[in-house]
């Protein structure tokens, strides 16, 4: 079942919202810098560790920015 904000936006021929691909985007670097920092533990490297996961909190809280950014800017185009 799709939404009505994806049914007008494919029934006016504009294609994906921009932001979609930003989200996916980051979301993605997040699960990465995730994942290298469970590496670095596991090899007892804290000092970089830390600074990854810092890293990976920051690009988690622009993805929820832009999350909720996105589904506010759908929600006044319906």
């Amino acid at each position: 079942m799709t939404s009505p904000a994806l049914t007008v936006l494919a029934a006016t021929g504009q294609g994906a919202h921009p932001l979609v691909h930003l989200n996916a985007a980051l979301n993605t670097l997040a699960t990465i810098l995730l994942l290298v920092g469970l590496w670095q533990i596991k090899g007892r490297r804290e000092a970089s560790h830390g600074r990854t996961m810092l890293a990976a909190l920051a690009v988690s809280a622009i993805f929820l920015t832009c999350y909720l950014t996105y589904h506010i800017a759908i929600q006044l185009t319906v």
